[in-house]
């Protein structure tokens, strides 16, 4: 199972709509307002240790910045981590280069 970290919100979600519905149906399971804070085991990963966060005033992106709960700590059960950066929604260049209408 892979499971997806995400410190904000579903409607905060750079993702377009249908890579998250794709993945919701390849059995992905997101946990939303939820930020990694280190990950466990010694020798091989077991698991990784979780904030829970709640939406704050917006930030430079203009959505609402992420801050941790205090005492809302949380252990998930994994044996791999993998890193994500993020990712941006290529509206400029679908709007200059394929002509289509931006949604």
């Amino acid at each position: 199972m892979v499971m997806v970290l995400y410190r904000r919100g579903e409607s905060e979600m750079p993702a377009y709509e249908y890579e998250y519905e794709i993945a919701k149906k390849d059995g992905c399971v997101y946990y939303f307002l939820t930020a990694p804070k280190r990950v466990l085991g010694k020798k091989n990963v077991t698991g990784i240790e979780c904030v829970r966060m709640k939406l704050g005033k917006p930030d430079a992106s203009g959505r609402p910045a992420p801050e941790p709960i205090r005492a809302a700590s949380f252990v998930l059960e994994c044996d791999m981590v993998i890193k994500s950066l993020g990712q941006k929604k290529q509206r400029e260049f679908i709007g200059k280069e394929a002509r289509l209408e931006n949604r």
